[in-house]
Formats: structure tokens, C-alpha cells, sequence
């Protein structure tokens, strides 16, 4: 899901409002469900979970590595889909007749 499809759902202009709350990693205010790139280890520079990311002189770098942020994307994307198949096969077996 896309930042502007999640931020279309925040409004409501979806038809229903997803709730934001603070971020136990970055303190930011995020959607509820969903992974904070900061909450995850970095692949690209592997400082764990909590942590800033680092150049390689060792710095810390001003923003999070783009590695990080879509893995943590990739995260959601695949939630969302697991979430999907699990509804679509729950209302398959509501709907479907008793087999004899």
C-alpha cells in the first residue's frame, strides 16, 4: 500500500478512519498495524532495531537507509495480503455448501 493510499485511509476518505498512535521506536505518530523502519535491524548497514542508520565513516546518517524503509514497506505489503487471503478464504467457507 501505497503513502498516499495510507494517508487517504487516515482521512477517511476511504470510508473508515485507521488510528494513528506514537511510535515506540522513532516516537513519531504512526497508522496502527503498521512497521516503522526503525523497528527493524538495517540491511544495508546492520545497526539493529532502535538505531539511527550509519554512514560507513560511521556516522550517523540524517535519514534511515532506503533498504530499511522498504523492507519495512514490504512488511505491510505482505500483512495486508496475508490479511486479504485469510478474510477471502473465511468467507469461502461461510458461503460454501457442506460437501456429503
Amino acid at each position: 500500500m501505497s503513502g498516499e493510499e495510507l494517508e487517504r485511509q487516515a482521512s477517511g476518505e476511504t470510508g473508515y478512519v485507521r488510528r494513528r498512535e506514537a511510535c515506540p521506536w522513532c516516537g513519531g505518530l504512526a497508522l496502527v498495524g503498521t512497521t516503522c523502519p526503525k523497528g527493524i535491524e538495517c540491511p544495508r548497514c546492520g545497526v539493529p532495531a532502535g538505531d539511527s542508520c550509519r554512514r560507513p565513516s560511521g556516522h550517523r546518517a540524517d535519514v534511515l537507509h532506503a533498504a530499511r524503509v522498504a523492507l519495512a514497506e514490504e512488511r505491510d505489503r505482505r500483512a495486508a495480503l496475508e490479511a486479504l487471503d485469510r478474510l477471502s478464504g473465511a468467507a469461502d467457507d461461510d458461503t460454501a455448501p457442506d460437501a456429503l
